[in-house]
């Protein structure tokens, strides 16, 4: 896993490069993205626009362009990625999302998590 969790900082040139390395090392069949939402929600609708909320938007989309990156790298490789980010969120409308949903092979599935039993953390149903 690569997050902040796990020390990883994609707001990091560094972090983003290591990431690349790592990536091409260890050649794995499969990647997993699923960057940050907050920024892409529909709740964003609501904020104010000011200086500080565009800086949080160009972050959050430079993460994406970064997903985007590693998953064209992951299908030039005969490999595989999967993107998750709810299917509401504004992000599927940047161009970098767009382009890739266009390439040849791309699929959208669309998947209700609660039908896949997931829960909130207190086990109720999402």
């Amino acid at each position: 896993s690569m997050d902040l969790l796990t020390g990883w900082d994609f707001d990091r040139s560094s972090d983003r490069a290591a990431a690349s390395r790592h990536i091409d090392q260890q050649t794995p069949l499969l990647v997993i993205g699923s960057p940050m939402c907050t920024m892409f929600s529909t709740l964003q609708r609501l904020q104010a626009h000011d200086e500080a909320w565009h800086e949080r938007l160009k972050r959050a989309t430079q993460h994406m362009k970064f997903a985007v990156a590693m998953y064209r790298r992951q299908r030039r490789q005969g490999r595989y990625f999967l993107h998750e980010h709810p299917a509401s969120t504004s992000s599927w409308q940047l161009p970098v999302m767009q382009s890739l949903m266009e390439e040849p092979g791309a699929q959208v599935v669309t998947v209700d998590q609660c039908m896949c039993g997931q829960t909130t953390g207190d086990g109720h149903a999402g």
